[in-house]
């Protein structure tokens, strides 16, 4: 069936929009539209209804999402767009520890990864032209090539990545509807976004810095869990919650996992190198005051450390006034 005319012209308009605004500014019209997931419609048939599903069990209602999000995700070739819709209905009404709606903090994880991308080929853009001004050889010619190499597939996996970040803490929910990497198969999200939403989760009997340094193998998911953790770290998450000794471990918990991650990403350490010698390195900078504190953070969420086991359940008493401390290599 044609699209009404007000549409075409909306959708004309649009493509105006990204060609005039988005490509001067360096990142060009697929930068913009994947970050706020549109696809070559516009915004039409970006929304499927799944709230008027009937069904007896859970079972039948996620086969019938199932299908619906399949129908979907072939009619828009949208996959954010089809993860929007499965998050919003899955996780409805639900709130995090923090008091707030779990998917807006998915939401600005999707944010985040969007502002992380822009940042790193900003910086990824300055070294090649600092290469430039080098004498040319093959050496600064291979670096240029491979900085460009990874400037590309960021750019063109920012779309695949946001669908991650949609989707990065859905695999872990054990109550209600239950959804299974198959499941994001069958409802056709591209393997690439299936193996990284499996590499986002978390066995809960792992200790945490274990998984981190897992995760660390895996330069795709990597990016999508330093956004995650950056908001899960943001002192002002929820202002209304008083703070206690539970939230400043959790603070220092993610900033010291994301300084072990950010080391990987920028080449400082290889991937899946031991928690407890990078930290060891790490405490060297740090003040005494801070070098207790993540000493007992991370002998609590490391397995590599003999005294793990007595501590993995301690409340750990951090009752100073929180703020980020330095973790700068």
């Amino acid at each position: 069936m044609p699209l009404p005319l007000h549409l075409h012209v909306v959708s004309s308009l649009r493509g105006y929009f990204w060609e005039a605004v988005a490509t001067p500014v360096g990142l060009g019209a697929e930068f913009f539209k994947a970050a706020f997931g549109i696809d070559h419609n516009g915004w039409i048939h970006l929304r499927c209804t799944l709230d008027d599903i009937e069904a007896d069990n859970d079972n039948d209602r996620k086969a019938e999402i199932i299908r619906r999000l399949k129908v979907h995700l072939n009619r828009t070739r949208n996959p954010i767009s089809t993860a929007q819709q499965l998050v919003y209905h899955v996780f409805g009404e639900e709130r995090d520890r923090s008091g707030e709606l779990y998917i807006k903090h998915m939401g600005r994880v999707a944010n985040l990864v969007v502002a992380h991308t822009k940042d790193r080929t900003a910086r990824l853009e300055k070294q090649v032209q600092r290469l430039k001004l080098e004498p040319a050889n093959d050496d600064t010619t291979a670096q240029i090539v491979s900085i460009r190499s990874e400037m590309k597939d960021r750019k063109s996996r920012l779309r695949d990545d946001i669908t991650v970040a949609w989707l990065h803490d859905l695999l872990e929910r054990k109550k209600g509807l239950i959804f299974t990497d198959d499941d994001l198969r069958n409802i056709g999200f591209n393997e690439y976004v299936v193996t990284n939403t499996l590499a986002l989760t978390r066995d809960k009997s792992v200790p945490y810095f274990d998984y981190v340094v897992e995760l660390s193998k895996n330069k795709d998911a990597v990016r999508i869990k330093r956004a995650d953790m950056d908001d899960n770290s943001r002192i002002t998450r929820n202002p209304h919650m008083p703070p206690s000794s539970q939230q400043h471990e959790l603070h220092y918990k993610y900033w010291l996992a994301n300084a072990y991650l950010h080391d990987v990403e920028e080449g400082i350490i290889a991937p899946g190198s031991s928690f407890k010698e990078w930290f060891r390195t790490r405490q060297e900078k740090m003040s005494p005051e801070d070098q207790a504190l993540f000493l007992a953070v991370a002998k609590k969420y490391s397995s590599e450390y003999e005294d793990h086991e007595s501590h993995k359940e301690k409340d750990l008493g951090i009752s100073l006034t929180l703020k980020e401390p330095c973790l700068a290599a």
